[in-house]
């Protein structure tokens, strides 16, 4: 009876110490040192059950004595050295630069005290004493020393196990602070699931906090089962996958520091990416271990959990929260939780269970024994064979083309269609299609045909694309401008590679002019002619010219030679005339028509046979006096001095 009266009494000294405790106002910050990008600090705790103070390491980003920005700090329990991996994405162009705060732990009991949300058993439940503390010393002291953003978009907090929980229950509860939690292998069973409760049960509206949950397969049944149950609870009630909450199972880990580093790298592109990830293929493992194929319910414990690993561009990976999972055949095993993609055996044989994800279809078999006995395994299927390989090809760009494979099996076969190795979203039959291609799909193509027993690779196909060349989509105008002013000719084309573009006045290139728009400012009389731009890419195509026109000062003459190119010919002007060559003459920019006894002659290039006994000059020749005869005729929509 006394025994139990003094642990009554210890019990509630306990519990008030608690509260009393959470009444208090914490300590300082003191800063001890400063070594490069590292900074030494200490918080103190202030009154707590457990003496000492907690060290704390600041790491800064690569430039942050370089720049003026501010950074996105997270908080981290355990010193976890999430900056490792990050220095790598921040080099690789991958992430935002940030800064970590490293919270070492006094002792092993101070871990539990300050990890856990609520009370229970011995040393537990002080983990809003701890909110507190980090938020109003620690957080206020790096929000006035260093170069942080302030906000909670821009505050989070990490932490694994206990301390994945206190990142997950910080990130629930403290919205208004911390606006991103990295809950590593989260203890969500603490104090009979209380948190997970919370997030299956709670009705309150989806806020902007962003959560990346994490587990281990070979940790405890309980640990994985509740993450992704957790992040399945969230999806539920509006996060959005890959953008408000991630789930990521780490294979072949313990519970442990290592499982977490093997998942940080995409950890902090869910948070800090410059860009979303690029999704390259989809593929369906076992839970317990990808190497463990076929799934074999039997021999693991009368279930098996078929999980989706989402990979992507830059070896990131997530693993799909509630995948729609498709068994073929029922009678060898069943669906008992399509959140956890439980499978219990039903029977002997063999099926697969299939799955397609953003277009990527995902397959693995499953291996049923009789009687639950794995001594006498059934037949397994032979594996697809190739009877037709797809076949190399040259197509122009702007094409359409088609690779073809043909394959036999047992069971139902299904494709998947591979450009340079990597999954093309969408195709999964037999035949690839490709309408209207472009140089960037040429590559390798290979079809992967898979049935209940495995896959096989056909033969990989070289798809070739013969680049198009220039095509010249807006054609330059004629244009007339007094001199002095600034006049622009422009053209626009289009091509399958980079283009590069000339201009030319009167047949010679103009330096410097080498892009689309030609800018011509403050002309003179000089510049006045036949204008016409180059444009290549695999091949050149040429604009139509167009014809400048000068109104000089008053007396100055542009009288001069001018010397045609054989495209030049036929060319429509705003005045009504069409013009095989110019004379640009009198008053600058006056336009006259060559008259009919010179238009008919051509260059040796030029086809008009007929007409070259009327030539009185050598077909040859391709300039004219520009002093022109009285009687040559004068066009009646064109004066003297116009600006034609």
């Amino acid at each position: 009876m006394m025994f139990h009266l003094r642990l009554a009494v210890a019990t509630l000294a306990w519990i008030f110490g608690t509260i009393t405790l959470a009444q208090t106002t914490p300590g300082a910050v003191i800063e001890n040192s400063r070594n490069g990008r590292q900074v030494q600090l200490t918080l103190r705790s202030g009154p707590h059950p457990f003496a000492g103070d907690y060290p704390v390491t600041v790491f800064l980003p690569p430039n942050y004595d370089t720049d003026t920005a501010a950074y996105p700090v997270f908080y981290t329990f355990d010193a976890f050295d999430a900056h490792l991996e990050h220095d790598v994405l921040v080099q690789e162009n991958l992430i935002h630069p940030a800064i970590f705060v490293a919270i070492a732990n006094k002792t092993s009991n101070s871990r539990s005290y300050d990890l856990t949300p609520s009370w229970s058993g011995t040393n537990t439940g002080g983990l809003e004493v701890f909110a507190d503390l980090i938020t109003r010393e620690l957080k206020a002291y790096l929000d006035t020393h260093f170069r942080t953003r302030p906000e909670a978009a821009s505050t989070g907090v990490i932490g694994i196990s206990l301390g994945g929980l206190a990142a997950c229950w910080l990130g629930y509860t403290h919205p208004g602070t911390f606006g991103m939690a990295g809950c590593h292998e989260p203890s969500l069973w603490w104090n009979g699931n209380q948190l997970l409760n919370r997030l299956q049960g709670d009705t309150t509206p989806k806020f902007a906090t962003r959560f990346w949950i994490m587990a281990a397969d070979q940790e405890y049944v309980s640990m994985w089962q509740n993450a992704k149950i957790g992040a399945n609870a969230l999806k539920q009630r509006g996060w959005i996958e890959g953008q408000d909450v991630a789930f990521c199972q780490a294979h072949n880990y313990p519970h442990n520091w290592e499982a977490v580093h093997s998942q940080a790298r995409s950890m902090l592109h869910f948070f800090l990416r410059i860009s979303p990830p690029e999704l390259v293929g989809a593929e369906l493992t076992n839970c317990h271990g990808p190497q463990l194929v076929p799934l074999r319910p039997t021999e693991l414990g009368g279930a098996a959990y078929a999980y989706l690993d989402l990979h992507f561009r830059h070896d990131l990976r997530t693993t799909a929260i509630n995948p729609l999972l498709t068994v073929a055949d029922p009678r060898v095993v069943s669906l008992a939780s399509p959140v956890l993609g439980q499978l219990v055996p039903a029977g002997s044989g063999w099926t697969t269970v299939s799955t397609t994800y953003d277009g990527f279809r995902a397959v693995i078999d499953v291996q049923g024994y009789s009687s639950g006995s794995a001594s006498q395994p059934p037949t397994r299927p032979s594996p697809p064979a190739i009877i037709e390989q797809p076949a190399s090809t040259t197509v122009a760009a702007g094409g359409n083309t088609t690779l073809a494979v043909a394959a036999t099996g047992e069971g139902t076969l299904t494709y998947q269609w591979r450009r340079d190795g990597i999954a093309i979203v969408g195709a999964t039959s037999a035949a690839l299609t490709l309408n209207h291609v472009t140089v960037a799909q040429a590559g390798d193509y290979m079809a992967v045909v898979t049935n209940l027993s495995g896959s096989t690779a056909s033969q990989v196909a070289r798809l070739n694309i013969t680049p198009l060349g220039p095509r010249v989509l807006a054609q330059p105008v004629s244009r007339s401008a007094a001199a002095g002013e600034s006049v622009t000719m422009a053209m626009a084309a289009t091509g399958d590679s980079p283009l590069a573009y000339q201009w030319f006045r009167n047949g010679h290139s103009i330096t410097g002019a080498t892009s689309a728009t030609l800018n011509l400012a403050a002309i003179t009389p000089a510049d006045a002619g036949i204008y016409d731009c180059a444009v290549s890419a695999a091949g050149e195509t040429l604009s139509r010219p167009a014809v400048l026109g000068v109104l000089p000062s008053a007396g100055a003459r542009t009288a001069g030679t001018i010397t045609t190119r054989p495209e030049w010919q036929d060319i429509s002007h705003p005045n009504g005339n069409t013009y095989d060559q110019f004379l640009l003459t009198g008053a600058a920019g006056t336009l006259r028509p060559i008259p009919t006894r010179l238009r008919a002659c051509r260059s040796s290039t030029r086809t008009r046979a007929s007409s070259k006994s009327r030539c009185p000059v050598p077909a040859r020749s391709r300039s004219y006096s520009t002093t022109p005869p009285a009687r040559w005729p004068r066009p009646s929509t064109t004066r003297a001095g116009s600006s034609t």
